[in-house]
């Protein structure tokens, strides 16, 4: 699973042009949310699934979601061979062709082994190329926001079902189906991303606009289950917050990211990959200690929860606010 989103990252940070790599990371975020939203459905739909034996096989309500995968991906396995072309196949064409070229050079030019100088956009481009030093900095703020949106992302989903049982008497289902709605609804938030990028809106300004609004939904969230509005309002603006951060983060670290993280292993899909791999582990980690520390019985020890749980959260992202204003016209200078 982490492959899957780990390859198209970089397939994106490498291979797509820079004034449509927004618009491809909005895209690839949509599809995440989608399959956020397809997954709860899908599962509420089983739950109605006779238990059926064929030739031995057991289908009912628990396998019938593995077995719906198992399809899907056979289906995309056999479209990417037949249809997908590796860019990597040309790009050692074109290298292949250009280190022939070179060769032959010499030969054409009477036998002179000097190398032709280099153009004045080949000299401009090493020119504006910046350090690895003036790209750390930056960069790392890129993964670190990942992470962060990642931890808040995951904080409140899976906080969700503890406030909606206790205080709503919610079923699982019930927010299950709440939470697959909401996912669908990111799709408008996806398409308004590239429409936005297609109007020079930079990836800096997105950035910053989602940490605040997902620092004003934790502020909403703080105050617990009620009133309903507040606490649903605040968890719908975190998660549009988190889209938009994370179509946006993508990007932007895939455009300053130096040639040296680029073209290694750490590289823009890893870097990315891994951070909201970590992210999904903190918000886990901190639900736990917050549950440890207030309880998770009653509506008093939920609000109590709600409390302690966004106010970390809260903090983790303030921290990376401050970061990215500190590098704010660094990462201008290198968008």
């Amino acid at each position: 699973i982490g492959a899957a989103r780990c390859i198209p990252r970089r397939y994106i940070a490498d291979f797509v042009q820079k004034s449509q790599r927004t618009s491809a990371s909005a895209a690839f975020v949509g599809s995440s949310a989608l399959g956020m939203a397809l997954g709860p459905l899908l599962a509420r739909i089983f739950q109605a699934f006779p238990s059926t034996r064929w030739h031995g096989v057991t289908f009912d309500s628990i396998t019938m979601g593995a077995w719906t995968m198992i399809v899907l991906w056979i289906v995309f396995i056999v479209i990417t061979a037949l249809f997908f072309e590796d860019p990597m196949v040309k790009v050692r064409a074109a290298k292949e062709a250009r280190q022939e070229a070179e060769i032959e050079r010499p030969l054409l030019n009477g036998g002179n082994g000097d190398e032709a100088a280099p153009s004045a956009r080949e000299e401009r481009s090493l020119f504006r190329r910046p350090s690895f030093k003036y790209a750390f900095g930056p960069t790392m703020v890129t993964v670190y926001a990942l992470l962060v949106l990642k931890t808040c992302q995951q904080a409140y989903l899976d906080s969700l079902p503890m406030f909606t049982a206790i205080l709503y008497s919610w079923t699982d289902g019930d927010a299950g189906s709440y939470v697959a709605g909401l996912c669908l609804s990111m799709l408008l938030v996806t398409f308004a991303m590239g429409w936005l990028s297609s109007r020079g809106v930079s990836d800096r300004m997105l950035c910053l606009v989602s940490l605040v609004l997902m620092l004003a939904g934790c502020g909403q969230l703080f105050f617990g289950g009620f009133p309903r509005w507040n606490f649903f309002s605040g968890g719908t603006a975190i998660l549009v917050a988190t889209i938009i951060c994370e179509g946006s983060f993508m990007s932007l670290e895939s455009k300053i990211i130096h040639p040296a993280f680029a073209e290694g292993t750490f590289n823009a899909g890893l870097l990315s990959t891994e951070a909201g791999t970590l992210g999904r582990f903190t918000g886990n980690l901190l639900l736990s200690v917050a549950g440890s520390i207030t309880g998770l019985h009653n509506p008093a020890e939920i609000t109590n929860f709600a409390k302690v749980l966004w106010s970390a959260v809260a903090a983790i992202v303030v921290s990376n606010l401050a970061l990215f204003m500190f590098y704010f016209k660094r990462i201008g200078s290198m968008e």
